[in-house]
């Protein structure tokens, strides 16, 4: 018969959590008020020998820089350990289960649940982009490309901010930053600048404290070693360095699309000692050496006794400018969590999926591996992911039947000017390893005699004449979207990554002898002294003639490009356009591994760099024809005027500070929307052009495309909006004509290929980086030697990162140099 609670009476049932179960009828009674006061005494003694033991420690040389915090460390374990021996002890026994009331505590209440379960939020939460957008044009908030620092990500700028007068804002540390990464479009807080400084300056004395706490004597820097003098000579030096501007992020406005980067794998949360990379952020050539069998051999028995199956494991990404990423361990690949030290020289691809603001690291998701450290086309994969580039020749179904459902305009003898007659030659750029690289402009030079009361002479009439893709390919297709998003055709050291299917370029774009093409055209005619008379700009139906090569380029025609060239250099004050290239010579039966360096310079009476001559005029010709009709809406392109430098570094090494200061993000040429700058800014100093646009390269660039659509709207004498027209739109349900949604997506378009172009440049650089690497340590193997000696220039000094920028003639380029 089953008993029930007597709910009468004197009896009263008290509420004892853990308690046992009452005594029975039938059970006698026990006297144990002595046996549980023993039982406390020997839990206490037990308690107290457990903490005597736990709190001995052996004395460190440094004990009195971090005594107070160990102090509180060991009565935090103290309370640990005295509830741990509680609940042991004290844990009631197994008995059958309990349905009388009043056993139990009482559940939480809903609200309590709920506050136990959040977590703190370590950032700020983003401002909806509407608003943040509203409150730009109110300039209550700025906007610019987030640029983080390749050798302290705790440093990044919005480089170039158009809303203060092109000055950079200053950015330091991640909570600041708020989530963004290196190429986001951001919204800006501006912050008190003394505020930012100081946080900057207490928190780098506090990482040396606990970097001194955490050293040996044999381990402690110098610099941190006579910390005051040093730690008082950076603060000099930061006040020296103060920035105009500091401010926070408040919201992502723009994000990459494909935002993928490369890295490795690891088990267990890295370390902060970050290895050392290159300003590229390219892995050392070290590891061009593969993993010795000692390095990875694999021990069954440690790895048994270490096995755990954790919740997440890390994406440790090359770039050193982007965080840590916890993948979840479901997406790990198969035996990783057990044989983890075999796949610690492999490389991946990753993605971050999202950034909640209780999270220090983004969550991450692993797309897929490339290879082992050291191959070289593991390595080309990976810059060009980590450059947010697409990395295939190959294209999906839907954009080559988009590319199969192209047709060229009938009648284009009626629409356009017949210049099939005109002899037009395109020229070989041998700075490519390719044989045949993509052709979408050829040029033109015919002598004409005139005879006037001015005395002008003879003329020349110089053509540049460009494939019409914009006219090919129809806005908003999948051709045309994949076009834009891809933005570029990426140039590496071994191969070519094309912007559109070599199916369509071969049929329709490509430039070949003999075959007519729908074009346009640009005729300028100039004096021999290189006084501009006028130009024509119109659409055409043209047939090259033959391709040459370099060295066989008309007379005529370079020295109507070399009287372009002096007087844009003398009189109007523009750059020298000579460069200085490599060409890698490689094998197949070396791996791909360059066999030899060849170091091939351009000067000012090269071939190539005097048609450029030509291409700049027509830039400004078609330029200034798009700004007359559309002078609110024209995609221009320009590039400020170059920052000082030292004028004695300049004169003995010209070309080497000159392609560094075009590094510089101050001094980048970019695209951008007329009516989105002021007029004074829209000069192209470099060219001396005081209005500029590319329209000549549709096979490399998108913007040139774009131009080309704007270029049709004014010559068709369209009065309507770039929108309505479709030249540079992206839905087709928005037909609205409002003049400032026309400009702010003009000014979208441009920010797109400005990102596109910049990393079609650095992926350059860093695959000419990569492959010099790899040529160098080629070297070391041959002649058995760690090293090699070369001659090198100092560039500058870096006081803050403790650096110096070399450059090293032989090798063509520019190396961070860490100073010991």
């Amino acid at each position: 018969m089953r008993r029930l609670p007597n709910t009468g009476g004197d009896q009263q049932w008290t509420t004892v959590p853990y308690s046992r179960r009452g005594r029975r009828h039938s059970e006698p009674f026990h006297h144990h008020n002595h046996h549980n006061q023993q039982q406390q005494e020997e839990q206490q003694t037990r308690c107290d020998s457990i903490i005597s033991t736990n709190t001995t420690f052996s004395h460190h040389p440094l004990e009195a820089t971090f005594s107070q915090h160990q102090q509180q460390h060991d009565e935090t374990n103290t309370e640990q350990i005295k509830h741990a021996v509680d609940g042991h002890l004290n844990s009631p026994k197994r008995v059958r289960s309990q349905s009388l009331p009043g056993h139990f505590n009482k559940p939480p209440l809903p609200h309590q649940q709920q506050q136990s379960n959040e977590r703190r939020p370590l950032y700020s939460s983003h401002i909806p982009i509407p608003d943040a957008i509203h409150q730009i044009q109110q300039r209550k908030l700025f906007s610019g490309m987030l640029s983080v620092d390749s050798q302290d990500s705790s440093d990044a700028f919005v480089v170039a901010c158009e809303e203060l007068d092109n000055d950079d804002i200053y950015i330091y540390g991640s909570r600041n930053r708020n989530r963004a990464l290196d190429g986001d479009y951001v919204a800006i807080e501006l912050v008190d600048v003394d505020t930012m400084l100081s946080e900057k300056a207490s928190k780098k004395q506090a990482r040396r404290r606990s970097s001194l706490a955490t050293a040996t004597l044999h381990s402690i820097p110098e610099e941190t070693a006579f910390g005051g003098e040093r730690i008082k000579d950076s603060l000099i030096e930061q006040q020296k360095e103060k920035p105009k501007y500091c401010g926070k992020v408040v919201s992502i406005l723009e994000r990459p699309k494909r935002m993928l980067f490369s890295g490795t794998l690891s088990l267990e949360r890295p370390s902060s000692t970050a290895t050392p990379t290159t300003p590229t952020g390219l892995i050392l050539p070290s590891l061009f050496q593969l993993p010795s069998p000692t390095t990875t051999q694999y021990n069954s028995s440690s790895h048994q006794q270490q096995y755990h199956k954790p919740s997440i494991i890390w994406l440790v990404p090359a770039d050193k400018r982007l965080p840590l990423v916890a993948v979840p361990a479901k997406h790990a690949p198969y035996g990783f969590v057990k044989y983890h030290e075999e796949f610690r020289h492999r490389i991946f691809i990753g993605s971050i999926q999202r950034w909640p603001v209780t999270s220090l690291h983004p969550f991450g998701t692993i797309e897929r591996e490339i290879g082992l450290m050291g191959e070289l086309n593991v390595h080309s994969q990976a810059l060009m992911a980590d450059n947010h580039l697409k990395d295939y020749c190959e294209f999906t179904k839907g954009v080559l039947k988009s590319a199969d459902a192209v047709e060229e305009e009938e009648e284009v003898s009626i629409k356009r000017r017949d210049l099939r007659d005109l002899p037009i030659f395109t020229v070989k750029d041998d700075q490519w390893q390719q044989e045949d690289p993509l052709i979408d402009h050829g040029f033109s030079i015919k002598m004409i005699k005139q005879q006037d009361a001015d005395g002008l002479g003879e003329l020349y009439e110089i053509g540049i004449h460009t494939i019409d893709v914009g006219s090919l390919i129809r806005p908003n297709t999948l051709l045309d979207r994949e076009a834009r998003d891809r933005g570029v055709t990426v140039q590496l050291v071994e191969r070519q990554i094309p912007m559109l299917p070599p199916s369509f370029t071969n049929a329709h774009a490509e430039l070949a002898p003999g075959k007519e093409r729908a074009a346009l055209s640009v005729l300028c005619r100039v004096t021999r002294s290189g006084k501009f008379i006028h130009s024509w700009v119109g659409k055409t139906i043209i047939k090259s003639d033959t391709h040459l090569e370099n060295n066989k380029v008309p007379q005529d025609m370079l020295d109507a490009c070399k009287t372009l060239q002096i007087k844009r250099i003398e009189q109007d004050g523009g750059d020298s356009l000579s460069m200085t290239y490599q060409k890698f010579q490689t094998s197949d039966s070396t791996g791909g591994y360059p066999e030899s360096v060849v170091r091939i310079h351009r000067s000012d009476d090269h071939p190539l760099v005097l048609l450029k001559e030509a291409a700049i005029l027509a830039g400004q010709e078609v330029a200034k024809k798009i700004t007359s009709r559309l002078p609110e809406h024209a995609l221009l392109y320009h590039q400020p005027k170059q920052l000082c430098y030292d004028s004695t570094t300049a004169k003995n090494h010209n070309k080497e500070v000159k392609e560094d200061y075009k590094r510089d993000p101050h001094n980048r040429p970019t695209y951008f929307c007329s009516g989105n700058m002021d007029i004074t800014r829209y000069e192209h100093y470099p060219y001396a052009a005081p209005l500029y646009t590319v329209f000549s390269e549709p096979l490399h660039r998108y913007g040139c495309i774009a131009v080309q659509r704007q270029l049709h709207s004014v010559l068709d004498k369209s009065t309507s909006s770039i929108a309505k027209n479709k030249a540079i739109n992206e839905d087709d349900d928005d037909n609205s004509n409002s003049n400032k949604r026309n400009i702010d997506m003009i000014d979208k378009l441009a920010r797109h290929c400005n990102a596109k172009e910049y990393a079609r440049d650095t992926a350059y650089e860093q695959s000419v980086f990569l492959y010099n690497a790899a040529y160098i340590y080629r070297q070391c193997l041959d002649k058995k030697q760690p090293f090699l000696i070369k001659e090198a220039t100092v560039l500058s000094l870096q006081p803050s990162h403790h650096s110096i920028v070399v450059s090293i003639p032989d090798y063509v380029f520019l190396l961070l140099a860490t100073v010991q």
